[in-house]
């Protein structure tokens, strides 16, 4: 996968992606009230479920990919 830059293309809401913000790259769900007044909201992906929630402002954020799917154990 390669990084898509947020001025070309913002995810959609609620998708899972990895954010760069600078020297930051973090696991984040766009929020379902994302892109209002030119800040984006980010729910944070973590071990344990909803870890934190952070406006980061679009200028922070330069970059984001789509993570994959989570990975399925074959059945045996």
């Amino acid at each position: 996968m390669k990084w898509i830059n947020i001025r070309k293309k913002k995810p959609n809401h609620g998708q899972h992606c990895l954010i760069c913000a600078g020297s930051t790259v973090t696991a984040a769900k766009a929020d379902a009230n994302s892109f209002r007044d030119g800040v984006i909201w980010w729910d944070g992906c973590g071990f344990s479920g909803y870890e934190w929630s952070y406006d980061f402002p679009n200028e922070q954020v330069t970059h984001w990919m789509p993570l994959p799917p989570p990975y399925s154990f074959p059945e045996e």
